[in-house]
């Protein structure tokens, strides 16, 4: 018997999540002549979030919107640079996703890139897609702040992402600029430099 369509729509986010890019293929194929934007978001999302590069292109081909939106107010590029999918991450940019976009907490993508760490190229390629919006270098993507007034620096330093760190000072971020804790990026990281040496310094006498 033909699954209802409900049962439809929860087996492809399923296979979409599991990486299963055939099956996901023999679904989507099932729900034509179209799939709705509805379902096609949701099973964009779910390939995000697993880090399901085949699965997230079939869909995008299938009319996924490359902002699709979780009910969180996490963009689907937001999820592919937290996941670390570089792949993914420029394949969205590709389908012209919104890099200026910002969820719950006033973050854009390069906050959730910084944040996560990602790799160099993603973060390179975030900053290009903000400079070609914004018609110039404004400096804006590295200035703009979140719900905490951070900036992408910042976070880059409280998880200790080194490489991010540095590529976000090439790009001109202001390491003066501070959050509503009046900390600086600086002031950050000696924080982060003092609470891991007390730590260390437990460890070693316990």
């Amino acid at each position: 018997a033909a699954a209802r369509p409900s049962e439809l729509d929860a087996l492809t986010v399923r296979a979409a999540a599991a990486g299963e890019a055939p099956l996901l293929q023999v679904l989507l194929e099932r729900h034509q002549p179209l799939l709705s934007p509805l379902v096609a978001n949701r099973v964009l999302l779910a390939a995000v979030c697993a880090n399901q590069g085949e699965c997230a292109a079939l869909v995008l081909g299938q009319g996924a919107s490359p902002n699709a939106t979780s009910s969180f107010g996490v963009t689907a590029l937001q999820s592919a640079v937290q996941q670390r999918g570089a792949g993914i991450a420029h394949r969205l940019l590709a389908a012209c996703a919104d890099v200026l976009a910002l969820d719950s907490n006033r973050q854009t993508a390069l906050h959730h890139a910084a944040r996560a760490g990602a790799d160099n190229g993603c973060l390179a390629a975030l900053l290009d897609r903000w400079e070609s919006v914004a018609g110039d270098d404004d400096g804006s993507a590295c200035a703009s702040r979140d719900v905490w007034g951070r900036t992408p620096l910042h976070w880059a330093v409280i998880n200790g992402h080194r490489e991010a760190i540095v590529t976000l000072v090439e790009a001109g971020s202001d390491i003066a600029l501070r959050d509503k804790q009046h900390e600086s990026a600086p002031d950050l990281a000696e924080r982060r430099a003092t609470c891991h040496a007390v730590g260390s310094e437990a460890g070693a006498t316990s």
